[in-house]
């Protein structure tokens, strides 16, 4: 490929960046607006039944979503020839090269600590306008969260988003198992529930936070048996009063759960205040009932003894000599 490959609309390809399941994506220029882009290219004919559920999904999530500042822009869609090309903002570093940066170099602690509340009320901010708007993101890991070059976080890759729209007239919603990452998974989910709502993605922002504070995976399963006996052994065997009902779900016969008194995240993580433990506790809670709603996460006391202001919203890069110029993920 030459250093710019004419497409479309007035956009030049320049690299790719990376390549998933439903596409590549390139680094391109708009020659227009005079900036740098990302170009999503889904080829169609690799799928008989026209335009992958996925990307159709992801397509109606940000157009939705369009405007905050918090969520991936989504600047256009056209086809081309056997492609769909969806042109989205530029983002090259992720919440997994933060996490990176953090465990193998030693910094102010006391500046990863005020940087940690930011990227988690800017979290919590995007995700609440996805509720608000009833999208469950479905699919929240470090990957999914990347910054622009102010450092400003952005929630991307909508393509596992699904509108949740309770209503009593309609029939049982049915889910799909297929979503997410295992290790962001919700106990619920783990254990074959259908019916899942909004809260699926509290429980990931919270395993997002406990990996923020220990700078590793918190819940790390090899498969999800595994997973779900990880997860048991640290909050806690639930029973009939924490969480009424979790004796039907589908998978719970299958298992033989350990019995634990769980550990407390102040027992987990020590050094960090009372504050910052429970509202990690609050996160991870077994029963989905009882987990926090994004407005209630957005008043705790861990946001409100010391608010984040607006203006300072943002994180400083570290230096990663190149590492994250391929994490855009297809």
């Amino acid at each position: 490929m030459s250093e710019f490959t004419p497409v479309k609309h007035g956009r030049s390809l320049a690299k790719k960046l990376g390549e998933g399941t439903f596409g590549t994506v390139f680094l391109a220029y708009d020659d227009v607006e005079k900036e740098y882009v990302a170009i999503k290219k889904i080829k169609l004919k690799k799928f008989d039944e026209g335009v992958p559920k996925d990307v159709i999904r992801e397509i109606e999530a940000l157009k939705w979503l369009r405007g905050n500042p918090n969520i991936i822009e989504l600047k256009a869609v056209f086809l081309d020839e056997d492609c769909i090309v969806l042109v989205l903002e530029l983002l090259e570093f992720d919440l997994f090269d933060y996490i990176k940066f953090w465990k193998t170099n030693e910094g102010d602690e006391e500046k990863r600590m005020k940087e940690i509340q930011r990227i988690m009320y800017m979290l919590i901010s995007a995700v609440h306008q996805c509720h608000m708007n009833n999208i469950m993101h479905r699919d929240i890991k470090p990957s999914n969260i990347m910054f622009d070059k102010s450092g400003k976080l952005k929630l991307i890759d909508f393509g596992l988003a699904r509108v949740s729209v309770p209503d009593e007239s309609l029939p049982e919603r049915v889910m799909s198992l297929e979503i997410g990452t295992r290790w962001y998974k919700a106990p619920e989910v783990l254990l074959g529930a259908k019916d899942y709502d909004k809260s699926i993605d509290i429980w990931a922002i919270g395993c997002i936070f406990g990996e923020l504070l220990g700078n590793k995976t918190l819940f790390k399963g090899c498969n999800d048996i595994e997973q779900i006996v990880m997860v048991i052994k640290t909050i806690g065997t639930p029973n009939d009063t924490t969480w009424p009902n979790f004796k039907n779900l589908p998978d719970f016969p299958k298992l033989i759960f350990p019995k634990s008194e769980g550990t407390s995240m102040k027992d987990i993580f020590p050094k960090y205040e009372g504050v910052i433990t429970d509202f990690l506790q609050d996160l991870l809670t077994l029963n989905p009932e009882n987990r926090l709603l994004t407005s209630e996460a957005l008043k705790n006391k861990y946001f409100t003894d010391d608010p984040p202001r607006e203006e300072d919203c943002y994180i400083d890069l570290p230096s990663m000599d190149g590492e994250g110029e391929d994490s855009f993920e297809a």
